[in-house]
């Protein structure tokens, strides 16, 4: 399990589980994670950034601890909407957003929708375009369609098994030791024991729809702050080849990539993805003007 505790800020009707580490500043790292996983997917890379930054992983509506009404609204621009508010409740300044898996289509309407507020953008082997849901998100799409079945799809262990199956989280990762069963029930853990959580859960998975990656596409051509795209090699539900149309399209990009490594990145190679995020974060955050910040001065 993390050695951090996740901290609970009302924004609104939303009750945002987070971990919040590092020195008390008004600008940090914002670390978004993906589908089906929570905060605790960026627990390996913030021991590896806080001893410098403020570092805040939420938990998104509809997933993990985080608590709200099943009527708020999930989709991307909602979400991206719901984390900007929370940045303002916690007086930040500036941020370089970090996204992974769907937290990084989240990232993208962050980072054009509420650009004031983002430095900088990361992009971490993210949803983009047309490239998800995956086949396992729409398996779980479809038990979510079920109505009340979705609760005796956790109920009866058919969740369980998806998780721990070859087309869940195993296929994520290139070395199975890195994923291990305790990982895996952290991340189901809030729909398994609770029944309000499933809930949010199935709201959440019915409005999973690459229609607003595709549009928020056409916008790319705008954001002139750094964009940092890290891909790793192995990443068995987004090839590389949509890294590449990302760095591509945003015109202030830099591509990293990662050998030996699955699509979840931050358990596998979290300090390799640390060290790009730190040197992104200092070329920007420590800049008295992060909007004409290039990444031209960023090393490999």
């Amino acid at each position: 399990m993390s050695s951090y505790t996740k901290r609970y800020v009302e924004v609104g009707d939303i009750k945002f589980a987070c971990y919040d580490e590092g020195p008390r500043q008004n600008q940090a790292i914002v670390l978004l994670h993906g589908m089906p996983t929570s905060c605790y997917l960026w627990r390996k890379v913030i021991k590896e950034l806080s001893n410098t930054w403020r570092c805040i992983a939420p938990d998104l509506v509809g997933m993990g601890d985080t608590v709200c009404s099943s009527d708020e609204r999930f989709d991307l621009a909602a979400q991206a909407t719901a984390i900007a508010n929370l940045c303002r409740k916690l007086e930040l300044r500036r941020i370089l957003v970090v996204g992974h898996d769907i937290g990084g289509g989240v990232a993208q309407y962050l980072a054009l929708r509420h650009e004031s507020l983002v430095s900088g953008l990361a992009l971490v082997d993210s949803a983009c375009y047309d490239n998800w849901p995956v086949g396992v998100i729409r398996t779980l799409r479809g038990a979510a369609s079920m109505g009340r079945g979705f609760g005796a799809f956790f109920r009866l262990g058919l969740a369980k098994k998806l998780a721990y199956s070859q087309r869940g989280f195993r296929r994520g990762v290139k070395h199975p030791g890195s994923l291990g069963p305790n990982q895996i029930d952290e991340y189901i853990r809030p729909y398994q024991l609770s029944a309000t959580g499933r809930q949010r859960l199935q709201n959440m998975v019915r409005s999973l729809s690459n229609v607003q990656t595709r549009e928020i596409a056409n916008e790319f051509y705008r954001f002139t702050k750094p964009v940092l795209v890290v891909w790793a090699l192995d990443d068995a539900f987004f090839p590389l080849i949509w890294a590449e149309r990302l760095a591509t399209d945003f015109p202030n990009s830099d591509l990293r990539t990662i050998s030996d490594c699955g699509h979840f990145v931050p358990e596998e190679r979290p300090r390799q993805l640390a060290i790009h995020i730190d040197r992104l974060a200092k070329s920007i955050l420590n800049s008295s003007d992060a909007s004409t910040t290039t990444t031209e001065g960023y090393e490999p």
